[in-house]
């Protein structure tokens, strides 16, 4: 009997620690949700030709590597290139489309 219960008592810990790993992957999926919806958001705001112009040249070259990829990986790919036109490197060595596109 005593077996019995030990055996019981294991299955509920073991119900429990499932139960919490499935609380923080839903808690993780609905993080993932709202970083895809903010991301989502961020480029449909810097998908803007008159923005890229006024502020590309003032991005570094850091900067502008997280915005490119940041756009691209939401399918704004001609705004990370319009972005990238209006880019002034750091170095005259940088190359931030090469960068851009290796990120």
């Amino acid at each position: 009997m005593n077996l019995l219960l030990m055996s019981n008592c294991r299955l509920q810990d073991d119900m429990k620690a499932l139960g919490d790993q499935v609380k923080e992957l839903h808690q993780m999926n609905q993080r993932r949700e709202r970083l895809v919806i903010a991301a989502q958001c961020f480029a449909q705001v810097f998908d803007d030709a008159g923005l890229a112009y006024d502020e590309g040249e003032r991005l570094n070259d850091q900067q502008m590597s997280a915005l490119t990829a940041l756009l691209r990986t939401a399918g704004h790919e001609v705004a990370a290139d319009t972005w990238l036109g209006h880019h002034v490197p750091d170095s005259e060595d940088a190359d931030p489309i090469a960068e851009a596109l290796a990120g």
